[in-house]
């Protein structure tokens, strides 16, 4: 009995090593950040000067500053009719989201300035992964709630525990 149960531990062992590695080559490279390109995506609901309006808000230092540096920074600022249709507009924008997680500026607009909204406190996050092989077919469907204890963290330490 033990070794049987040995060899089928053995293979789950083997078998998740080269899942493991086989997946290694398709994480997305960092991609140019949006602002670095002459346009933003085509089919980006927004013009590209509310697209540098809401960039503006990556304030010089703001990855040292804490999070209640940044939120009064952020609500100072952005205390107009103007900007609150952009951050309204913001999460419906699926050509800017789908680029979150391979451009800078994309990773600032969904992960780090949610930071200044109301629900801050507690962010949700949620994912899938997809293989590319053509005969297996593999998804991995991810979850998880980022809650921020106290206001003093500064936003690189909270970018580093999003990402």
């Amino acid at each position: 009995m033990k070794k049987y149960l040995l060899l089928v531990l053995a293979a789950l062992l083997i078998m998740g090593a080269l899942a493991g590695c086989g997946e290694q080559g398709n994480t997305p490279t960092p991609g140019i950040p949006v602002s670095a390109k002459d346009t933003l995506p085509s089919d980006s609901t927004f013009t590209s000067g509310e697209h540098e309006k809401l960039l503006s808000l990556r304030f010089e230092g703001y990855e040292e500053m804490t999070v209640a540096e940044f939120r009064d920074k952020v609500g100072a600022a952005t205390d107009t009719k103007e900007y609150t249709d952009l951050f309204e507009q913001l999460p419906k924008d699926t050509a800017l989201q789908e680029l979150k997680d391979t451009d800078e500026d994309a990773e600032f607009l969904f992960y780090i300035l949610p930071l200044a909204g109301d629900d801050w406190k507690t962010r949700s996050y949620n994912g899938e992964v997809t293989s590319s092989y053509t005969g297996d077919k593999a998804r991995l469907e991810y979850s998880f709630t980022l809650t921020i204890q106290r206001k003093g963290p500064n936003c690189r330490n909270m970018r580093t525990a999003i990402i």
